[in-house]
């Protein structure tokens, strides 16, 4: 749901009282450059404070969302293995779907820090399943800045091998067994919700989360258009593993 206006006052009035705490910690160690608070409602506190960026207007800059930065990301949530799996099929060309996907996926690899792991699969047939790595890989800056190089240059194109993009995901999975953090995996599903003929997935996806109690599968069905069959299906695989669509 969205935030309400008076939910953001109120925590603005919260947050007044932060200064001497800040301070505080500022004075019990040289070390600290910076220090920052971001709540759910999307205010941010800055310590030591400066200038924000205005638009003509005076008004200040509306695109930053401390919610996005990896520093609230981690605080909120300790270290995450997150694989995204991107539709890239023809359908996704309708509605601005494959933009949409893009900007998500693109905003998720934003939320990430050094102490994520991370990949990405993109498929549309069966024989154009790409993966980013073949294992997880750190989310360092590096990481991040040509995960998301990989996104942006995916294009719509061909028929939707949902259940062959599944099972290359869950062999990323085991092969980065070793080296992901053992707290909490997210598979982010991005697509239009309708696979191919002898391509649903919940024979694979089922037993796969079924075997992986630590896997959450979150579904995003992007864009107009997409029917009440690939609605079912996208609510079927979630709720085995509890997660959200």
């Amino acid at each position: 749901r969205s935030t309400t206006d008076a939910e953001i006052h109120n925590t603005a009035c919260f947050v007044k009282g932060i200064g001497p705490a800040f301070q505080r910690a500022a004075a019990a160690t040289d070390d600290l450059k910076w220090m920052y608070f971001g709540s759910t409602t999307g205010v941010l506190v800055n310590y030591p404070g400066f200038l924000w960026r205005h638009d003509e207007q005076g008004r200040c800059a509306a695109e930053y969302d401390p919610r996005m930065r990896p520093w609230y990301a981690a605080a909120a949530s300790g270290p995450r293995n997150v694989l995204l799996i991107i539709d890239t099929s023809g359908s996704m060309s309708n509605h601005n779907r494959m933009a949409l996907a893009i900007d998500a996926a693109n905003n998720v690899v934003d939320g990430l820090g050094h102490v994520d792991w991370v990949s990405a699969v993109a498929f549309s047939s069966e024989s154009s399943i790409r993966v980013y790595s073949t294992e997880l890989k750190r989310a360092t800056l590096s990481t991040r800045c040509e995960l998301k190089d990989w996104i942006s240059d995916l294009k719509a194109t061909g028929t939707t091998a949902m259940k062959s993009a599944f099972r290359r995901a869950f062999q990323l999975l085991d092969a980065s067994e070793n080296l992901i953090s053992s707290c909490q995996t997210a598979i982010l599903f991005l697509t239009d919700g309708q696979p191919s003929l002898n391509q649903d997935p919940t024979d694979v996806v089922l037993p796969e989360l079924s075997r992986r109690p630590k896997v959450k599968l979150f579904a995003y069905s992007l864009g107009d258009g997409i029917t009440d069959e690939g609605t079912a299906l996208m609510q079927t695989l979630v709720c085995e593993s509890k997660g959200i669509y």
